[in-house]
């Protein structure tokens, strides 16, 4: 099983990370990302995922890429959604 971390404003993010392994596999969806207000939400939030859980490898769920995810994690994989 592979979790996927998922979050929305700031006052969410500290209980939704809980119980996601430190330092191992995890999925974020970039789905809706494109419209800006999702956008900050997703990429406050990342920030906030990588200095919690710090991941080794990251599965990417989504065509559009907010940022570089390699500049976060060393090994990131990309999956496009349907």
């Amino acid at each position: 099983m592979i979790p996927v971390a998922q979050w929305a404003d700031e006052s969410t993010w500290n209980f939704c990370f809980e119980n996601i392994p430190h330092n191992y596999v995890l999925v974020v969806s970039t789905v809706e990302t494109r419209r800006l207000d999702n956008r900050k939400l997703f990429v406050d939030g990342f920030d906030s995922m990588i200095n919690t859980l710090a991941p080794r490898i990251l599965l990417v769920y989504g065509e559009f890429k907010p940022f570089c995810f390699e500049g976060y994690v060393n090994e990131v994989h990309y999956y496009p959604s349907e």
